[in-house]
């Protein structure tokens, strides 16, 4: 809802259900078409996936830790690489960036995506991972380039007046281990 008030020139999500469904819904607030980008799905958590603390703690313990420690996962995970993360969805906001110049546009995926993505930014320090439905603003470019301007602001849960300037929103909105140590639906806006 508060996302309506935005003036979303589009909305951009990752093809797995929450994250559609999420977008159809701010999709749907924005007057404008979903557009649907693979390369914004989650995170392939390898043999995290489905298992909670308790199961991973028995089975995986190394695998949890390095996860808790947000250090690379050890290759016995079998996860998707961090670093193969951040790639897709830098290609994702640059083509999105191209096709809407000026524009303002949500992008909706996943909390343990997001999660590299803004490690990445932080330059692999420990972050803390934005709650659900919360903002993190990015500049795109010049050129290639972005960066973080404000991470897990709640504030659009309440309407606010729209920014100055035309910004991209991508929303996270699951994913990690089911002990929810990842976000699960936080928002990330890219001024182009």
């Amino acid at each position: 809802e508060a996302l309506s008030k935005q003036r979303l020139h589009a909305v951009w999500s990752s093809p797995l259900l929450r994250a559609h469904s999420t977008g159809l819904a701010v999709a749907g607030a924005a007057g404008v078409g979903l557009q649907v980008d693979w390369r914004l799905r989650e995170r392939n958590l390898g043999v995290m996936q489905g298992l909670d603390p308790k199961e991973l703690e028995e089975r995986y313990p190394e695998v949890l830790e390095a996860w808790k420690s947000q250090t690379p996962l050890p290759v016995s995970a079998g996860a998707e690489v961090e670093s193969d993360v951040v790639q897709r969805v830098e290609s994702s906001l640059f083509d999105v960036a191209h096709a809407h110049p000026g524009k303002k546009v949500a992008m909706i995926l996943h909390g343990a995506t997001i999660r590299c993505f803004l490690k990445r930014a932080s330059g692999g320090a420990r972050i803390t991972t934005p709650k659900n439905v919360s903002v993190t603003t990015l500049v795109v470019g010049p050129g290639r380039s972005w960066r973080v301007v404000q991470v897990a602001d709640v504030s659009d849960l309440e309407p606010a007046p729209p920014p100055a300037s035309p910004d991209v929103t991508m929303l996270p909105s699951d994913g990690g281990p089911a002990d929810g140590t990842a976000a699960k639906g936080a928002t990330v806006q890219a001024r182009l």
